[in-house]
């Protein structure tokens, strides 16, 4: 139990509670992964298709994030949290009695939608609560908690495929979200008191947007996390094919292999702390995103030299190290100066991270030939890009 800025205190039960908010997102993307290929025979729809049903979750989450920060931002924390985890409940539920992928694929959407609300409050409630370095620490704790969705939910999925089929998948996610709800309500007081709030109304919340906006260094980690955010889901939409059936692996071992790369995700997370209190938080950015270029450059030459398995799951690894550094830093980097409106600022900055992210996620299908050349070249255009901008800002400060 320590001590933050303003004397509230970071307890064991605060991070784990917005840790598991923070997770719905993971939980609900990763959990049904093993089962793509089986909703695919089973919905008779190809691989792009049923990689639209993550597509659309993953739009769900950004454009979602747009309503509910600022939402949050006028009438508090707690309403959104309510509606948001009750609506993802009846969404997963539909979602497991649905006959046809198009109606999986508007169903997941929805899905989405309403977890944005959970997803973007918990991140508020960090920034309401803390400040400066404290707010990194946060943040690389929640990662931790919210880390372990990645790694254990494949592995849950497959499980589950043992004894059910991919509508048991949805209905599980159904009572998950059921207890997560009941915690929030009972354990989690509303952080942001009524002075404290945005007048409600149009004109208010279209402030907000135009202040943000017009902040250049804002906008820039908006971009910045969204060409980052890139490689993360397009790596979640293209693994499961890539190693399952361009390398054979049974949803288990798959599992597996997901797991280990969430673990190496979230010891770069750990690590962020550490490195932004010594190089400072642009630098540690700037050379993650330097690092993960070099390492998609990697997965494409080794994918086209037949390199096997090691030859895809050691730089794809890689990348997904630089991602636990980079996730912290770009939000705290985004949120430095916006305290008052953290809703609608982690609103823009989430919805470019899982609107263009869920856009770009598809391609790894749409090019691909079910190696790992495909997903290698998306994260070497969009981590490059990152790159770029966060060489210029650094240039930019120097000056």
């Amino acid at each position: 139990m320590e001590t933050a800025s303003g004397g509230r205190r970071v307890t064991v039960g605060l991070v784990l509670l917005l840790g598991s908010m923070t997770a719905l997102g993971p939980l609900t993307i990763d959990t049904y992964l093993p089962a793509l290929p089986q909703m695919a025979t089973d919905l008779g729809a190809s691989e792009s298709q049923i990689q639209l049903t993550l597509t659309t979750m993953l739009l769900g989450l950004g454009l979602g994030q747009l309503i509910n920060g600022p939402l949050s931002d006028t009438v508090g924390r707690r309403l959104p949290i309510i509606v948001g985890f009750s609506g993802h409940i009846v969404a997963s539920l539909l979602i497991a009695l649905s006959p046809s992928v198009e109606l999986v694929i508007g169903l997941r959407l929805l899905q989405g939608f309403f977890g944005s609300a959970v997803m973007v409050v918990a991140m508020a409630v960090v920034r309401d609560l803390f400040e400066g370095l404290q707010v990194v620490q946060m943040l690389s704790r929640l990662s931790l908690v919210m880390g372990l969705a990645p790694i254990l939910a494949p592995s849950l999925g497959g499980l589950l495929l043992a004894v059910t089929s991919w509508h048991g998948i949805f209905v599980f996610l159904a009572l998950a979200a059921g207890v997560a709800l009941t915690t929030a309500v009972t354990r989690l007081p509303e952080t942001l008191p009524p002075e404290r709030r945005l007048q409600a109304g149009l004109g208010p919340t279209l402030q907000a947007y135009r202040t943000l906006l017009s902040d250049r260094a804002y906008l820039v980690m908006v971009v910045v996390g969204a060409a980052n955010s890139v490689s993360l889901f397009s790596y979640i939409s293209g693994s499961s094919f890539i190693f399952q059936e361009g390398f054979g692996l049974s949803p288990q071992q798959y599992a597996l292999v997901f797991g280990a790369n969430g673990v190496l995700l979230i010891g770069g997370t750990q690590l962020t702390p550490v490195l932004v209190r010594r190089f400072g938080a642009e630098r540690v950015l700037l050379g993650a995103l330097v690092v993960s270029v070099l390492a998609s450059v990697a997965t494409v030459v080794l994918a086209r030299t037949d390199a096997g398995l090691l030859g895809a799951v050691i730089p794809i690894g890689v990348v997904m190290a630089m991602l636990g550094l980079c996730m912290p830093t770009t939000t705290t980097l985004a949120l430095e100066h916006h305290g008052r409106t953290a809703g609608t600022a982690m609103a823009v900055l989430g919805a470019g991270r899982f609107a263009i992210a869920g856009g770009a996620a598809p391609l790894v299908g749409l090019l691909g030939d079910g190696t790992a050349g495909a997903l290698g070249l998306v994260m070497v255009v969009s981590n490059a890009l990152a790159a770029a901008l966060m060489i210029q800002v650094v240039r930019h400060r120097r000056r």
